[in-house]
């Protein structure tokens, strides 16, 4: 904490000196999900945790270039206040926008945006409980958007290498491409590689072992919209006509420990289809093929950051959203989620709150009036 306020007075002077704008944002967040059914691997149990994230830094040439710094503060209720959890948050940021192009590249350690190219990462891929605790990226993000789609990449180092402790890191690359800008139809493309190496002084028994992932998908956005459009209306605003998508494809895994000397392919199909109007959003995920994850009962989330229900082969979720409040600075909603799998049947409740507050927001609804509380449009974005 002692060197994070240094930061922080080393940026405020650089701000007097340049005389360039000041950022600052806050993220609140508050949820509480309860957890009934499941078996061994999702078992019983409830999740209520507050997360406070504040930042303050400065931008350079029209926020071309912005460096923030701050603390993630993880507080969860389960009659241990020990548990919480602080994290430092130092990162830069550059940004360009030239017409239909925009890239943004980001290194340090930083918040995770699950909405970073306007979709979260699918479930297999990055599981409930991981977006609840794992909330900071160490390493770099990067993210370009065109006219017929967007390439995002990420690289999460998330623990490195000590005597007692693992090298554990993860990179994830996302593709969308728009045959026609304006057309209904898309690709849909996820490639993860999660790596998890020796400690510096590993056992007899411990080796090296790798989790690579390729998702290729194609789908449809019903009515036709720019992938952009359609995804940031999804982000719990209001719709005032329905809106449909569906993708489907092929989930395919690599999965080796070395020390066994042999690769474990599973594959499976898997499909996702979202329905959103007004201020409700239904959302069914579907697999069907061999178990994922296969050593998992080895090494657990060290190497796999999914929902452990993938390693069912056959698994449904459905996802039933009432976006009770939305707007670009509250966010509030409630949930129900069922899950059923050749192995179980669950049902999960979930009621989450979002504030969300930063120096550009704050300007623009200064002079729009916004602050005192008048509501915002809500018009259909398509």
């Amino acid at each position: 904490m002692r060197r994070l306020f240094v930061i922080l007075l080393v940026a405020a002077a650089l701000l007097q000196l340049h005389a360039q704008e000041l950022e600052w944002s806050i993220d609140a967040n508050a949820l509480v999900n309860n957890r009934e059914g499941g078996d061994d691997r999702t078992p019983d149990q409830t999740f209520l945790f507050t997360r406070l994230t504040p930042q303050i830094g400065l931008s350079l040439d029209s926020a071309q270039h912005r460096l923030m710094a701050g603390v993630t503060w993880y507080q969860p209720f389960d009659g241990h206040w020990d548990r919480g959890q602080a994290v430092p948050l130092l990162h830069y940021t550059w940004h360009v926008t030239r017409g239909d192009n925009d890239l943004q590249v980001r290194v340090g350690m930083m918040e995770r945006d699950p909405h970073a190219g306007g979709e979260r990462l699918p479930y297999y891929l990055w599981s409930d409980s991981l977006q609840y605790r794992r909330h900071v990226v160490k390493g770099l993000t990067a993210s370009y958007r065109h006219r017929h789609g967007l390439l995002e990449a990420t690289l999460d180092w998330r623990q490195m290498q000590t005597s007692h402790r693992r090298e554990a890191f993860d990179f994830t690359l996302h593709h969308v491409w728009q045959p026609t800008p304006q057309g209904p139809f898309f690709t849909n493309t996820y490639i993860r590689y999660n790596h998890l190496a020796k400690s510096k002084e590993p056992a007899p028994d411990e080796g090296v072992n790798d989790n690579v992932v390729v998702n290729p998908m194609i789908g449809i956005t019903l009515p036709a919209s720019p992938w952009h459009r359609a995804h940031d209306s999804r982000r719990g605003k209001p719709l005032d006509r329905f809106a449909f998508q569906l993708q489907a494809g092929l989930l395919l895994a690599c999965d080796r420990a070395r020390s066994e000397g042999r690769w474990h392919t599973p594959a499976g199909f898997v499909a996702r289809a979202t329905a959103h109007w007004l201020w409700f959003e239904l959302e069914e995920n579907f697999y069907a093929g061999q178990r994922q994850m296969p050593l998992y009962d080895k090494f657990g989330s060290q190497l796999y950051l999914g929902d452990q229900h993938y390693h069912n082969k056959i698994y449904s979720r459905t996802d039933l959203t009432w976006h009770i409040v939305a707007n670009d600075i509250v966010s509030l909603h409630a949930k129900l989620t069922f899950h059923a799998s050749s192995a179980c049947t669950a049902f999960w409740q979930q009621v989450g709150v979002r504030f969300n507050l930063d120096a550009r927001k704050w300007k623009t609804r200064r002079r729009t009036g916004g602050v005192t509380g008048v509501p915002l449009d809500i018009t259909s974005p398509y």
